[in-house]
């Protein structure tokens, strides 16, 4: 047993018990600890952050290959079927660009992108993971 608190203070004390613990608890409930409250931790899942509303596709591609945000939007739009509202931010950097759609078209846009072609030629589009 800890202390609580000092010199005629008052305090709080934290247990924590897990499921095997049941009897233990049971009796310290109708013995020393009846009246006090208890609660439970929540479990992992109930901890666990909502998804990304939005997720990055990145376009093997960029300024070098003078890609353009309107010629992305464009393919996106025209070519994938993808409403413009869907569309977030865009990034074309030398080699490289990065667009953010809405999460539930994701896999939809990669697919089209792939297969599809922007100004002529083809590029690789696929999903970017977000760190763990």
């Amino acid at each position: 047993m800890g202390r609580t608190a000092r010199a005629g203070r008052s305090g709080l004390a934290i247990s924590l018990a897990q499921a095997a613990d049941g009897r233990t608890l049971d009796e310290l409930r109708q013995g020393p600890l009846a009246g006090v409250a208890m609660s439970s931790i929540p479990s992992r899942e109930a901890q666990l952050p909502p998804p990304p509303a939005m997720a990055t596709i990145a376009i093997v591609g960029g300024r070098q290959d003078r890609l353009r945000p309107g010629d992305i939007v464009g393919a996106l739009t025209t070519g994938v079927g993808i409403a413009g509202t869907d569309i977030g931010q865009i990034a074309v950097n030398e080699r490289i660009s990065f667009v953010a759609v809405v999460a539930s078209v994701a896999k939809r846009a990669v697919d089209g992108l792939s297969a599809g072609r922007i100004k002529n030629k083809r590029f690789r589009a696929y999903l970017v993971k977000p760190p763990r």
